[in-house]
């Protein structure tokens, strides 16, 4: 390790105490806007002995992150839900195998929900089914048929 006479760089501070350049860089310019002695700025580089990076990389005003929750998934239900997921495809994908354009698909997709259907449903900005329940949608004549007035 070095001594505590020794200063240290920021990329040197981010190996030591395993953060980002740039997170250390910030916590570096907000101690010296605080009027705290160190770091110092030399070039491009803020430069302070080991002990003061200790002090500057645990401010006082910092905020104590809540811990996440771990949720272990146990029950078959989920492994059910997932096993389903992993059948659904997007709209563009059903599209491409079947052998339409996607703006069309996607009106089809419009289309269906809006006459009551279950499936597809839009998780995002993407609309998502299984693709067995894709060619039904596509192979629908009531859809295919719709007039506007």
């Amino acid at each position: 390790m070095a001594n505590m006479d020794e200063y240290i760089t920021t990329t040197d501070a981010s190996k030591l105490f395993r953060l980002e350049k740039s997170y250390i860089a910030r916590l570096a310019r907000e101690a010296k806007e605080r009027g705290e002695e160190f770091p110092v700025k030399r070039g491009r580089a803020w430069e302070a002995p080991l002990d003061k990076w200790e002090v500057i990389l645990k401010p006082v005003n910092k905020k104590v992150r809540k811990t996440r929750k771990h949720i272990e998934i146990t029950s078959n239900g989920h492994e059910e839900i997932r096993e389903m997921q992993a059948n659904w495809i997007s709209c563009s994908k059903a599209a491409e195998r079947y052998g339409i354009s996607n703006s069309w698909a996607c009106r089809l997709a419009r289309r269906a929900v809006k006459q009551g259907s279950t499936w597809p449903r839009k998780y995002g900005s993407q609309w998502i089914a299984a693709y067995g329940e894709w060619i039904q949608i596509f192979e629908e004549t009531s859809i295919r048929s719709c007039k506007y007035k």
